[in-house]
């Protein structure tokens, strides 16, 4: 009996987590800039306060018009929207990345 219960245990426990679906929630986040790298994000909503993203392979950056910009465009202070999910680990995970205002060029 004992034998027959460990492999089924195991099996629970390496099962891989579900996905995230199509039609989850997304929260919106509007705040400055902080920081932008390959795996997060971070803006600061308020001062003092910070708000870390994962970005996934479905992270996108949108101008404010709605047409994709590059993860560059984007500079630390620029007032941004982020509408992310949260993960079955509880960390917010980022889909959009909208600027709020023009960026122009220096």
């Amino acid at each position: 009996m004992r034998r027959a219960i460990i492999p089924l245990i195991l099996c629970w426990l390496l099962a891989p987590l579900p996905a995230q679906k199509k039609d989850d929630i997304l929260f919106n986040f509007a705040g400055a800039l902080k920081t932008v790298t390959k795996k997060e994000i971070v803006i600061e909503p308020e001062e003092g306060n910070d708000i870390r993203f994962v970005r996934s392979k479905r992270t996108r950056f949108l101008a404010k018009d709605g047409k994709a910009r590059d993860e560059l465009d984007f500079r630390t202070g620029d007032p941004i929207l982020v509408e992310a999910f949260q993960k079955l680990n509880r960390e917010l995970e980022a889909v959009n990345v909208h600027q709020t205002v023009s960026m122009e060029p220096d």
